[in-house]
């Protein structure tokens, strides 16, 4: 499928763009003209015919457009809140129908007397309230799927077999496809693309957008008219910079943006300067009979201060409106009746949703009633929460007292009335969390346990698992099934419940290893595992250790990678200061994926040094440098007369011993580490009279 590409920056300061991001646009254009040689004829009769006919630029009412919003997102990430879509909506009305706040920008001066061609299209945009099967919605459906939301294309956004979402049909919906990034080729950032009417797959037709692009709240923190400028692209407008300058002779009925209320412009600008004229030349049958200034207040422009449609460009979408029979069908009373737009609003789902569901005692959690439609009264009950019960739409709720709770909410519209109950909704956390030492083999139990662990992707086929045939020590690990559930630019992620680490002495380190397998697919994956820590039980997240790339694993494997004891390696967090030392301590392991294979995880082992059971001794004869060490070690013993010693780990397994008196005139030892995996040991030294034991970091 041919589209048009908006190729942008990653924002609309536009200032500091490159000025050739903007040539994908015309690149995708060229590419639908080089398949089809004759598309560009086809196109140019079809806005000649327009011309010719001189479509009426008033409507005696408001055409209005069925809209559904396919919201594909990452666990989360991307996933907009329905307020978000709410304020994209009103961003379309306001700008289709010049309410806009900033139309009062438009100039009106000799050079640039743009405020009488300034058009209302009198076009409305409604969310469905009907589904293609009838039944009831409110107008967005969501997936959580990581290969329908990264690099986003008509192939993978929008089919539900590519990972996205099947478009609704177009003759009775307007689609809109929301994912966290778009496939793009060169430099700068792609963030959305139309597929004009003119040509294409009537599964595709619609508007790809980023999530940060949607409205002006939410994600979206630059406010920009993306949206509108896309839209414009499915209703048949072309750029302002359409072909450049053209030449002096040229029509504007026939070439260039086909609008002759809109001044040619030689490219894409991205600045607001009010003297800019880039072509200095009439062209034939051009509104204004004068060379005018560049017209950067319009839609169809890249500028920052776009706050228009011309009067042709209305003409030109209002003219596909009559000429394409399924593009004019949106717009039709039995089509509205069909989408569910101009039936009265009737309650037909119960639903809410919550700020966190995971907290520790006394923290608050923010509910939202997301019921719909004509919702009259409400009744919510919070088992175990204060306010235990309340009418508002919206509201905190605290809950002082660890356990797992239930959220109910009864809705009306004044004659139907519907509940939502979810068990087990809501968990909280001991403030003071468990005792050292954690110990976590994951032999007992099933994971996540609403207990120790929580899982990002809990209740879904692509959630971590429990390996019973991989593991570090004994015979289960948990896994995250990179291979067939993994996706480039997903990421998963579990995270513990609360630790105590309050009792800690501060001037102690806290000992903090863990074991991982993983193998790459491809040479080039570029995958990371990444540790964090919170001390204000998960509100918020501190990185303290990412293993990336090659450095994650160097080998690869063309087949579902399935790890053996021998594959793991143990890591220690070492960089855990005594200010993490609270009681509702936690800690998050965070997967990012390339499309590679499967990583394994075992033998999370978190301990205060003090409660090891082999002490350093504070003779100080015996000295190991360099320490921490990435290469082999040398130990100065001294006079000691060293008759055997051993290497310890964390959890007091002998990992390599040495029971051979230690003759070496110069005292000093040369111990090979290659064999050790990354962690904190202890190396014990065996005399005559006693034990000595040093700690050895392995990095």
């Amino acid at each position: 499928m041919k589209k048009l590409a908006y190729i942008l920056m990653s924002a609309f300061s536009f200032v500091s763009y490159a000025q050739d991001n903007w040539c994908g646009t015309d690149a995708k254009l060229e590419a639908a003209y080089e398949a089809n040689p004759s598309l560009k004829q086809s196109i140019a009769e079809h806005m000649s015919r327009m011309h010719e006919i001189g479509v009426v630029s008033e409507r005696t009412d408001s055409l209005i457009i069925p809209v559904v919003f396919h919201v594909i997102h990452d666990n989360g990430i991307g996933n907009i809140s329905y307020a978000q879509i709410q304020d994209a909506m009103r961003m379309l009305n306001e700008d289709f129908n010049r309410l806009n706040a900033d139309s009062v920008d438009t100039r009106n001066t000799s050079d640039a007397p743009f405020v009488p061609v300034a058009a209302n299209m009198k076009i409305c945009f409604e969310l469905a309230k009907l589904d293609p099967n009838g039944n009831c919605t409110d107008g967005v459906e969501r997936r959580n799927s990581a290969a329908g939301t990264y690099n986003g294309e008509d192939n993978t956004s929008k089919s539900f077999n590519g990972g996205g979402l099947d478009a609704w049909n177009r003759s009775r919906y307007f689609n809109i496809w929301v994912v966290n990034n778009i496939a793009t080729s060169g430099t700068g950032t792609t963030l959305g693309y139309a597929q004009f009417p003119y040509f294409g797959n009537a599964s595709t037709y619609g508007v790809i957008i980023r999530h940060d692009r949607v409205g002006t709240i939410g994600t979206a923190v630059s406010g920009d008219r993306t949206l509108t400028h896309e839209v414009g692209h499915c209703f048949g407008l072309f750029h302002t910079f359409q072909d450049g300058c053209g030449s002096n002779n040229s029509d504007c009925t026939n070439s260039g943006d086909y609008c002759c209320d809109t001044p040619p412009v030689d490219q894409a600008h991205w600045s607001c300067s009010t003297s800019q004229n880039f072509c200095n030349q009439v062209q034939n049958n051009d509104f204004y009979g004068f060379d005018a200034f560049d017209q950067f207040e319009n839609y169809m422009s890249y500028s920052p201060c776009q706050n228009m449609f011309s009067t042709d460009q209305k003409n030109v979408v209002l003219n596909n409106f009559n000429t394409y029979s399924w593009l004019g069908n949106l717009g039709t009373a039995n089509n509205l009746q069909q989408t569910g737009v101009s039936l009265p609003a009737t309650l037909c789902e119960a639903n809410f949703s919550a700020s966190q569901t995971v907290i520790c005692e006394g923290d608050a959690i923010n509910f939202s009633d997301m019921s719909y439609h004509g919702v009259a009264t409400r009744n919510w009950q919070f088992t175990g929460g204060s306010p235990a019960v309340s009418i508002d739409s919206s509201l905190l709720v605290t809950y002082n007292n660890a356990g797992t709770y239930t959220v109910t909410l009864d809705v009306s519209d004044g004659t139907n009335n519907l509940t939502e109950t979810k068990v087990g909704y809501i968990t909280v956390l001991p403030a003071s969390g468990k005792d050292l030492p954690i110990i976590e083999s994951f032999e007992n139990g099933s994971f996540p346990d609403n207990d120790n662990f929580f899982s990002s992707m809990s209740g879904t086929q692509a959630d971590w698992k429990i390996s019973t045939t991989s593991a570090s020590l004994g015979a289960k690990s948990i896994y995250y099934e990179n291979y067939t559930d993994g996706a480039e630019g997903s990421v998963v992620s579990f995270e513990s419940g609360t630790i105590d680490l309050s009792n800690l002495d501060p001037a102690e380190d806290l000992v903090f290893t863990f074991d991982y397998a993983y193998r790459k697919r491809n040479v080039s994956d570029n995958e990371r595992l990444r540790v964090y820590v919170s001390t204000d039980c998960g509100e918020t997240w501190t990185l303290r250790k990412t293993i990336q790339g090659s450095i994650l694993g160097s080998q690869t494997s063309g087949i579902n990678y399935q790890a053996s004891s021998e594959d793991f390696t143990t890591i220690s967090v070492t960089n855990i200061s005594s200010s993490y030392y609270l009681s509702n301590f936690r800690y998050q392991f965070v997967f990012e994926s390339d499309g590679g294979n499967n990583i394994f995880i075992d033998n999370i082992n978190i301990v205060g040094e003090s409660s090891l059971a082999i002490e350093e001794s504070e003779n100080a004869e015996v000295t190991i440098y360099p320490n921490p060490t990435t290469t082999d070690i040398m130990v100065n013993i001294g006079s000691l007369e060293v008759i055997s010693y051993n290497i310890v780990n964390v959890s007091g397994q002998i990992i390599s011993e040495n029971n051979q008196p230690i003759i070496n005139s110069n005292r000093v030892l040369h111990i090979e580490t290659d064999c050790l995996a990354n962690g904190v040991y202890y190396i014990t030294f065996k005399t005559e009279e006693n034990i000595i034991t040093r700690k050895m970091i392995k990095q």
